[in-house]
């Protein structure tokens, strides 16, 4: 068989009958040979040597051959506290090839931070102290040479200052930021004071979670609420006032408080009954005016109560001034009726008590109203007869009526008789008589009767 190229022609010279195939979608004309009495044969076709070579070149372009980007993943925006260690996420990055990637992270906005193992899935840093968005880039690189990028960000929230709120009888309630620093004759940051604030022998103060300031009037049997607690200065009006029949209180009852903001549970010990009310949602528009409380914690326990707080589990620490003892009920918050206390402590040590703190190391302090502080550690252990661990004396003290203890082992100590906020540093490690660190005390100070220290850190 011979073969003849001419332009897209292909011409077969063959044997036999001559048959004519035109393929016009090829642009080629073949010729085949018909044996006699055979049936035709497929026609044979060769293409031509540039679609040939397109065959070629489309075989060795395989996308499924190409590297391709990989996919980068910052992971999901954060929430932080100024302070806090930060970990951002890249960990969801990956390259559909397999291959294995670089990181590269970098800050976009916001306040500089120093990003620790910036080539790593999951750096960290520490938030700063202001409140502002951060924003972060992550950059993944394959094997080849490809890259992708996602963005992250982290609201930061500045941490709240510390602030030390007293109860004055004198019908004021001042406070002041960052008290472990304040020590002298110093202006009170706020001084809620006047007639509109309904203030009538206040004797104690609490801060619910909703940032705002709940206060029991001992003359007037009410409980009086203000929002925006750091904010309340001068003569202002109350935003809500717990009053009237169904409260339950009484004049010259209601003298301590304490309150489980968690569950935004308030206790309020009347010293008429002898009893604890429990009231709920305090952070509601609702509570206000007649408001019935949801539990009465009645108790042959119960004898003159002179200050309470939680300490652990749930468990409700209740100083008495009548009986010289301090008693505990456990899960406090279900509690209702006629029940007794689960422990009752006491010691020889006791002779005035006005107030009891159990702070987060399980570390109980009494105090005496005579100028002492009682420490008793592991107090979730103790019942019946116990003596103290430690006994702080302070000098010159004319009458102690509470006091409160930060995280850090500050303790604030109020002297009503001196009118004076004593202040002590590491107090679970004092014995003996020993003078404060501070006081706060003076005209600037605004303090008439002090009576009641409420702490937020």
């Amino acid at each position: 068989m011979g073969l003849k190229k001419m332009n897209n022609h292909v011409w077969f010279r063959t044997l036999g009958t001559l048959s004519l195939g035109v393929f016009f979608s090829m642009g080629v004309v073949g010729c085949g040979l018909t044996p006699p009495g055979g049936d035709n044969p497929a026609p044979q076709v060769e293409q031509p040597d540039d679609q040939q070579d397109d065959q070629q070149n489309d075989q060795q372009d395989d996308p499924q051959d190409e590297n391709q980007a990989p996919s980068a993943d910052a992971g999901s925006d954060q929430a932080a506290l100024g302070g806090d260690t930060v970990t951002l996420d890249g960990s969801g990055s990956s390259d559909p090839d397999g291959d294995a990637l670089a990181f590269s992270w970098s800050q976009t906005s916001g306040t500089p931070v120093a990003l620790s193992d910036a080539d790593t899935d999951s750096p960290s840093f520490t938030a700063p102290d202001s409140d502002e968005q951060l924003a972060f880039e992550l950059t993944v690189e394959d094997e080849g040479g490809l890259t992708a990028t996602a963005s992250v960000f982290v609201n930061v929230t500045a941490p709240s200052e510390p602030r030390l709120y007293i109860t004055n009888v004198g019908a004021n309630v001042t406070s002041y930021a960052n008290p472990a620093e304040v020590n002298g004759n110093i202006v009170p940051d706020t001084n809620l004071a006047g007639a509109q604030t309904q203030l009538m022998f206040p004797t104690d103060i609490v801060v619910n979670s909703a940032n705002q300031l709940l206060v029991s009037n001992f003359t007037a049997g009410t409980v009086t609420t203000y929002n925006d607690a750091d904010q309340t200065n001068g003569n202002l009006s109350p935003d809500g006032n717990v009053q009237g029949a169904a409260t339950q209180l009484n004049p010259n009852g209601p003298v301590t408080l304490t309150i489980n903001a968690e569950e935004d549970l308030l206790f309020v010990a009347d010293t008429v009954l002898d009893n604890i009310l429990v009231f709920a949602e305090t952070t509601s528009p609702t509570f206000n005016g007649n408001q019935a409380p949801i539990r009465t914690i009645a108790s042959a326990d119960l004898n003159d109560p002179s200050g309470m707080n939680f300490g652990a589990d749930d468990d409700l620490y209740v100083a008495n001034n009548g009986s010289t003892n301090v008693v505990v009920f456990a899960n406090a918050s279900t509690l209702n009726g006629n029940v007794n206390a689960t422990r009752i402590i006491t010691s020889a040590a006791f002779t005035n008590i006005t107030d009891v703190f159990v702070d987060e190391n399980d570390t109980m302090y009494v105090v005496n109203g005579t100028g002492s502080i009682f420490t008793f550690f592991d107090a979730s252990t103790l019942n019946g007869v116990s003596e103290p661990d430690l006994t702080l004396q302070l000098p010159g003290t004319i009458f102690l009526t509470s006091i409160a203890v930060d995280a850090e082992g500050t303790a604030y100590i109020v002297d009503h008789g001196d009118n004076a906020v004593h202040s002590y540093d590491e107090i679970d490690t004092l014995n003996g008589t020993i003078a404060p660190d501070r006081t706060i005390q003076g005209l600037n100070t605004q303090l008439s009767g002090p009576i009641r220290v409420f702490l937020v850190e």
